[in-house]
């Protein structure tokens, strides 16, 4: 029979055949072919996922998906081409005995041959019910892999679920269209009930697709405001004729708000859950449009001081970032927020800086450049407000006041004079006290740890907030 075939025609004769002004295939067939395109679409999408393995996204989900496109491949797709094929024969004889029972003269015959042509339409009634909860699956199965499946194609899985939610409306309305044509008993009754439950499931359904528009149309708008305040910023930094430290601060803030604002969009996946989290400058880089790449080495570079290896290295017209990976991680994250530093705030100075080794903390430097730079990384590293309030969870006030409770937590003896001789210097004194993991008993993770930096680093910059003073 023709109509058996009609799935495996071209996709414009397919079209054809649905718009020659025949009644098959026809609308039963249209609403089963919602479901095999919706079908291949989530397969679509769980193919594209699986291909992410190993990501840690979707990792724990690719099984269930697995197991999900199975059931697609080997039961609803099967079922629903069955129905699509059958619909057209099931209808095709109501059709048929439509038109005998028309051409009938006789009266009474004619009475006989309606009864068997509403008959006929019994089969393709309930075809259409199958058919709807077969597409209600498939709607389960678009919600499921927008959710856990690739995110990048999670346009393949709305188009599954409004292409499943239209079938089923057709479903709905054919069903009601053919039971126009009975009267009133038990079959009637019963497929009025299955009618209903579709119309719940069409409702649940189209409440999910609503959420999930709204989700995509939140997401873009989030992105769009980003990208604006990326824009902004950078505006803001450009029109300044010179850079004070309030200025430098104040743009490693803005920066700041932006990344944990946002950090849904910059990270996508192990979002940060607290704010000091998000100080990552790589990431940072990344909003700028720039990537940082890490070389064993980068050579050497010779200044008035000496001979330094280089630790790191701006391509502004590029866009690229070199860091050394000889050196500690905690310098290297220094670096790279030095590096981040020169991407905002001199990009028009020079097309590629070069930034030798000694830059744990500000350190003295004719280049007023390298020193912007250096402010800047400080400031977004060790953010003002967040040092102090972890110096405050540490040690439960806001400076170091050394007398004997003090000297007794870090050392188990009252010898103040002796502890405060055992420094050269501040300093050094600053460096051991953002160094401390334990403190009243409790061990901690240290300033230097949660800020990673380097003790260095975070000595100075607990001296340039007078959180510790000069040794008396």
């Amino acid at each position: 029979m023709e109509e058996m075939n009609l799935i495996k025609q071209p996709a414009n004769k397919l079209l054809d055949d649905f718009g020659k002004g025949s009644h098959v295939p026809g609308s039963g067939s249209a609403t089963a072919f919602f479901g095999l395109l919706s079908a291949q679409l989530v397969k679509t999408v769980i193919s594209l996922t699986v291909k992410k393995e190993g990501i840690k996204r979707y990792e724990k989900y690719i099984p269930g998906l697995k197991v999900l496109y199975l059931e697609i491949q080997e039961r609803i797709y099967p079922n629903l081409e069955r129905l699509f094929h059958l619909d057209s024969e099931e209808f095709n004889k109501a059709i048929v005995a439509r038109a005998i029972r028309n051409d009938e003269i006789d009266l009474v015959k004619r009475i006989g041959l309606s009864t068997l042509a509403v008959e006929e339409l019994k089969k393709p009634t309930e075809l259409l019910i199958e058919i709807g909860k077969l597409l209600v699956e498939i709607g389960d199965a678009a919600h499921e892999v927008f959710n856990h499946g690739y995110r990048a194609v999670r346009g393949e899985s709305i188009a599954a679920l409004a292409g499943t939610l239209a079938g089923v409306d057709s479903c709905i309305a054919i069903t009601n269209l053919n039971l126009c044509s009975f009267g009133c008993d038990i079959w009637v009754e019963k497929i009025k009930i299955e009618v209903e439950m579709l119309k719940n499931e069409h409702r649940r359904l189209s409440t999910i697709l609503a959420q999930e528009q709204q989700s995509l149309q939140n997401e873009a708008s989030l992105i769009y405001d980003y990208h604006k305040e990326i824009e902004e910023l950078t505006k803001y930094v450009e029109s300044q004729k010179k850079y004070t430290k309030v200025i430098i601060k104040n743009i490693a803030s803005q920066l700041q708000n932006i990344l944990w604002k946002y950090r849904t969009v910059i990270w996508k996946t192990e979002i940060p859950s607290i704010p000091i989290d998000t100080l990552r400058p790589e990431k940072a880089l990344k909003t700028l449009g720039f990537e940082a790449i890490k070389k064993d080495n980068l050579g050497n570079i010779v200044t008035e001081q000496g001979v330094f290896d280089v630790a790191g290295q701006i391509d502004i017209e590029r866009k690229i970032v070199h860091l050394s990976d000889q050196f500690d991680s905690s310098t290297v994250n220094f670096t790279c927020a030095h590096e981040l530093g020169h991407a905002l705030l001199h990009k028009s100075i020079a097309k590629v800086i070069h930034r030798d080794r000694q830059i744990n903390g500000m350190v003295e430097r004719r280049d007023p450049i390298e020193l912007e730079a250096d402010l800047f990384a400080v400031n977004f590293l060790m953010p003002e407000k967040q040092v102090r309030n972890n110096f405050f969870k540490l040690f439960q006030d806001d400076e170091l006041k050394i007398n004997a409770d003090l000297v007794f937590n870090f050392t188990g003896r009252t010898d103040v004079s002796g502890f405060i001789n055992s420094f050269k210097n501040s300093l050094e004194l600053a460096k051991w006290v953002g160094s401390i993991r334990k403190f009243d008993g409790e061990k901690n993770q240290s300033l230097n740890e949660i800020f990673f930096v380097s003790q260095e680093a975070m000595g100075r910059r607990l001296i340039e907030l007078g959180i510790v003073g000069d040794l008396k």
